[in-house]
């Protein structure tokens, strides 16, 4: 990275799976807190958290998504 990105906050959504995590786990390597959106997998999202905020030492926060139906 051409800067330093350590003490930012980022907000990513659809953080809990796939790319979002890989997402997830780039950015707090780089000392980002983040918080993670996600819509209905709670145990992943909860496992993403334990294994961020322990191998990079960044805070993390789950926000979960609500679907409206109109």
């Amino acid at each position: 990275m051409p800067y330093s990105l350590k003490t930012r906050r980022l907000l990513i959504t659809g953080g809990s799976q796939g790319l979002g995590a890989e997402i997830v786990r780039k950015f707090a390597a780089e000392g980002c807190s983040i918080a993670v959106n996600y819509h209905s997998n709670t145990e992943a999202a909860e496992k993403l958290k334990g294994e961020v905020e322990g191998k990079f030492g960044v805070k993390v926060i789950l926000l979960k998504a609500v679907s409206l139906v109109f």
